[in-house]
């Protein structure tokens, strides 16, 4: 996670093949100018370096992050050491600001090894280290959060499971309870009419029982006074 910070983007001045028009340019930030005058400076002689840190620099305060690194990169063909130190230190701010804190650091710290007393290349190194710590650290906090959350998830999903089962085995219970209820009623219900017919028939039999005997009894008698 890269946050702004302050960054010195040092501007190297020399006296040969006379730049101070192309410096006086860059300072008064007319940087199309610089850009040209440097242009015309690397047409006419195109082994110098000092003119690449100068375009280099110019299209860099104008945004332009890619030509810049295409300039500063030609300009290391210089043996002069502190030449050296001041663009790598400006290589690594154009990458800080392409959001490629790897590349920053790497860069600063090969300024570092041309000017080990250089206090802005060295302020730069730390804090980008130091912030890439901070974005490792994030980057496990946030995982450690999520790998609990999706435990968390698995649990929560454990008890649901279980919870729909023991409501599923409580409605089943519940069934089959209405349903043993239900068929227990039916049973009693038929055995009622059961021995509702059986008692009919049973009243029925007997009436008609008697009935026969009062018939028997009927007849005889009259026969009785038949005979007399």
């Amino acid at each position: 996670m890269l946050i702004k910070f302050k960054i010195i983007f040092l501007f190297f001045l020399s006296l040969l093949f006379s730049q101070e028009d192309g410096y006086d340019l860059y300072k008064n930030k007319n940087y199309d100018a610089a850009i040209q005058y440097y242009d015309n400076l690397i047409n006419s002689n195109k082994k110098v370096p000092e003119a690449n840190y100068g375009k280099g620099s110019s299209s860099y305060m104008q945004g332009d992050y890619d030509s810049a690194l295409k300039s500063l990169d030609k300009a290391l063909s210089t043996d002069e050491r502190d030449l050296k130190n001041k663009i790598y230190y400006n290589i690594g701010n154009t990458y800080y600001k392409k959001n490629d804190s790897k590349k920053a650091l790497e860069f600063f710290k090969k300024a570092l090894k041309e000017n080990p007393k250089d206090d802005f290349s060295r302020y730069n190194y730390e804090f980008l280290k130091y912030m890439d710590k901070q974005d490792q650290q994030d980057q496990q906090d946030q995982q450690d959060q999520q790998d609990q959350q999706d435990q968390q998830d698995q649990q929560d999903n454990r008890t649901n499971k279980i919870n729909r089962i023991n409501r599923i085995n409580r409605i089943n219970r519940i069934n089959r309870t209405n349903r043993i209820n239900r068929i227990n009623r039916i049973n009693r219900t038929n055995r009622t009419n059961r021995t509702n017919r059986i008692n009919k028939i049973s009243r029925t039999n007997r009436t008609n029982r008697i009935n026969r005997t009062n018939s028997r009894i009927s007849r005889k008698c009259q026969m009785k006074n038949f005979k007399t």
